[in-house]
């Protein structure tokens, strides 16, 4: 019988200087972006700067990890 390679869960990491909730074009954009990667089974990690829109936040509407 044939082994199988362990299963292993693709992480994506998005750096980018504008994400949810800034009122930005690309903003929305990678929050889609975001969405459709996770529906694909991957785990998703936002780096972007801080704002004072997103104090406090850690985790995005999705689920996705800021």
């Amino acid at each position: 019988m044939t082994e199988r390679a362990p299963v292993t869960t693709r992480h994506a990491l998005i750096v980018t200087r504008t994400y949810h909730p800034d009122p930005a074009a690309a903003a929305f954009r990678l929050q889609a972006l975001t969405v459709s990667l996770m529906n694909q089974g991957m785990e998703v990690t936002v780096l972007t700067a801080h704002t004072e829109r997103a104090k406090g936040s850690r985790s995005g509407p999705a689920g996705e990890r800021i």
